[in-house]
């Protein structure tokens, strides 16, 4: 059984809020090029680098373009007595690949290009290749996914979004585009290309209630989509707190020798949540250290050999686990340095020579206690 592809479709223009109909050139490009000012908590810098970019590699480059282009057309038409091109008109149009995550996340980085460059093929037989201006390959969110940049300009040199990105410009993506794939070898049952901004709009209509109903009775036959990722790895982030929770109480109990509920203050429990989430960020750090120094010992083989392997280690790196541990790093990053601030303050010491510490005492509860008397008796004497 085959998968669905995602198709949106975009029409630009330099309107801003002001346009009902599209979306904001500037901003778009901005996301989706090498400036990636995307505001996506699902962006991972660490992984931009990864990204693949042909044509104009930046906004700026495709704006500057864009502009000038605009510049050429209204002087030749103003040149015939005609109206230059005007401010709201749409200067760019843009089709977003999305495959199903379950996936593309099957395939492997290789294939994963293979497929994009297949469906990117047949976009510029349907726009005409000379249209497409920029492209994007994004390996830095959650799915792979491919953005195309391309210029409505019609076969006899006028820019006509009316013209090429119509309905009928829909319609000839839903059938060509799975006929093309499927020709070249993948497994795809369907493409569907519909404009992002109607779209928009009946997630407004419907509300957020209506709209996740209506995307999961959508794609229900086509595997994981993003939405349903999202909602994965949100529950997933929760179960690891909850986790976390239960550990800590476990421990708590463990520790002082008791086995009934252990009573204690807000400042105590809020402070030994934050060694046990320490040690579980310092043992994901360790772990990924470990990665990169199997990949660096792979560097130094063969490189015929390096290739493989490397793929594998680089998989592993960027395992569900392993971004979640990512994930939970930032949600605590803030306790963290408290932490680090406290235990600076307070001990002397580095976090990790902290945790080692307190990890070989008897007895955790009562040094701390003692520490905290002494930094009182300190800021008393202050």
């Amino acid at each position: 059984m085959g998968v669905t592809i995602g198709m949106p479709c975009l029409k630009l223009n330099n309107a801003g809020r002001t346009s009902k109909h599209c979306g904001d050139f500037k901003k778009v490009a901005e996301e989706a090029l090498a400036e990636r000012h995307g505001r996506d908590s699902d962006i991972n810098q660490e992984r931009t680098k990864d990204n693949v970019l042909f044509g104009y590699k930046t906004a700026s480059e495709l704006i500057a373009y864009s502009d000038k282009h605009m510049r050429e057309l209204t002087e030749i038409l103003r040149k015939n007595g005609e109206r230059g091109i005007r401010r709201d008109a749409v200067k760019m149009c843009v089709i977003i690949i999305k495959p199903p995550a379950v996936w593309i996340e099957s395939l492997s980085r290789e294939k994963q290009l293979q497929f994009f460059n297949d469906s990117l093929e047949k976009i510029k037989e349907i726009v005409g290749e000379e249209n497409v201006k920029a492209v994007a390959i994004h390996f830095d969110e959650l799915a792979p996914h491919m953005h195309v940049f391309w210029e409505p300009m019609t076969p006899d040199g006028r820019l006509c979004a009316k013209d090429m990105h119509g309905l009928r410009f829909l319609g000839n993506l839903n059938r060509e585009m799975p006929k093309y794939l499927r020709s070249k070898g993948w497994e795809i049952d369907d493409c569907k290309a519909y404009d992002a901004i109607e779209e928009q709009e009946k997630k407004t209509k419907l509300g957020m209630e209506g709209y996740q109903k209506y995307l999961q009775e959508k794609r229900a036959k086509n595997g994981r989509d993003s939405f349903k990722y999202k909602a994965q790895i949100e529950a997933e982030k929760d179960d690891l707190i909850r986790t976390v929770s239960v550990e800590k109480n476990k421990s708590v109990k463990s520790i002082f020798g008791r086995n009934k509920e252990v009573k204690k203050t807000e400042s105590e429990i809020e402070f030994e949540q934050l060694i046990l989430l320490a040690q579980a960020v310092l043992g994901d750090k360790d772990k990924s250290e470990k990665h990169k120094k199997e990949l660096q010992e792979l560097k130094d083989n063969e490189e015929v050999y390096i290739s493989k392997k490397a793929e594998e280690i680089a998989e592993r790196m960027i395992s569900k686990r392993e971004l979640e541990a990512i994930r939970s790093e930032n949600i605590i990053k803030d306790k963290l340095l408290k932490l680090e601030s406290i235990i600076s303050q307070n001990l002397g010491m580095s976090l990790d020579d902290f945790i080692i510490e307190i990890t070989k005492q008897n007895d955790p509860k009562t040094i701390i206690k003692e520490r905290r008397k002494n930094h009182e008796k300190y800021r008393e004497q202050q």
